[in-house]
C-alpha cells in the first residue's frame, strides 16, 4: 500500500480502484500484501471489494493472510512477549510497555540499522528484518515474508507463483518482487526493490504508476 497503492496522501485514485475492479469482474485475483495491521485494512478491502471477488490480504509483511474465498484466517509465527523483552533490555528503550503475549513485529528507527540488525542476527538467527527508508526496520520471525504468504495464496489456489504480478517499493517487498513471475517495482521505490524486480514502473506512487503500467503490459 503505502509508496505502492497510496499515494503520498494514503489515497488511492478512482481509475485505479476501477480498473482493480475491472481486473477481479474478469477473474483475476487481487491480494493487499502489506506491513500495516489487519485492523487498518478495513477501508481498501471495501474500496477495492476484495470481499465481494474473494480477494485476499497478507497484513504484518505476510504475518496473517485472510482469504476471503473460505474465510480463513492462517498465522505465521508471531513474537512471544518474553522475545520482544528480551530484545527491549538490550536494544532499545527499557520503558515500553509490554501489555499482550505476542506481537506481530518490532519496529526500530532512528538507530544505527546495520549494526542492530548484525548485532541481534548474529545471536537469534530464528528473526529476519524488514528496512522501510533509511533510518528503520522491523523485525519479524524468520518465517514471515510477503514472499511466503503468496506462496501460500499460490498452493491454496493451485496455481503457480510464476502467474503472480506484485507490485513494491520498499525492502520488505525484496523477497516476493525476485521470485514472483512478473515483479514491479515503483519508480520511487528504493534501491534494493528495483534491484531485485523484473520490470521498473516509469512512474511513482504520485503518478498513478501501478494503473499505468497495467495499462502499459496488458495493451
Amino acid at each position: 500500500l503505502d509508496g505502492t497503492l497510496y499515494d503520498s496522501h494514503k489515497h488511492i485514485d478512482k481509475d485505479t480502484v476501477h480498473k482493480i475492479i475491472e481486473l477481479e469482474q474478469k477473474g483475476i485475483v487481487v491480494g493487499i500484501v502489506t506491513g500495516r495491521f489487519y485492523e487498518e485494512l478495513d477501508e481498501v478491502i471495501e474500496k477495492l471489494k476484495l470481499r465481494e471477488y474473494n480477494g485476499f490480504v497478507a497484513s504484518s509483511n505476510g504475518l496473517e493472510i485472510h482469504d476471503f474465498l473460505d474465510g480463513k484466517i492462517k498465522c505465521f509465527t508471531r513474537l512471544s512477549k518474553d522475545e520482544v523483552r528480551a530484545l527491549r533490555e538490550t536494544e532499545f528503550e527499557k520503558s515500553i510497555s509490554l501489555e499482550v503475549p505476542l506481537y506481530d513485529k518490532v519496529c526500530f528507527a532512528g538507530l544505527p540499522i546495520l549494526k542492530l540488525k548484525k548485532s541481534i542476527l548474529k545471536q537469534h538467527p530464528e528473526y529476519r528484518f524488514y528496512d522501510v527508508g533509511r533510518l528503520g526496520t522491523e523485525l519479524c520471525k524468520k518465517d514471515v515474508g510477503k514472499l511466503e504468504a503468496i506462496q501460500f495464496i499460490c498452493r491454496k489456489k493451485n496455481t503457480s507463483i510464476d502467474c503472480v504480478m506484485a507490485f513494491g517499493d520498499n525492502g520488505n517487498d525484496v523477497n516476493l518482487l525476485a521470485s514472483c513471475g512478473y515483479g514491479v517495482a515503483m519508480r520511487n521505490g528504493s534501491a534494493q526493490a528495483k534491484k531485485a524486480a523484473k520490470y521498473i514502473s516509469d512512474y511513482t506512487n504520485n503518478e498513478q504508476g501501478v494503473l499505468r503500467f497495467i495499462n502499459s503490459f496488458f495493451g
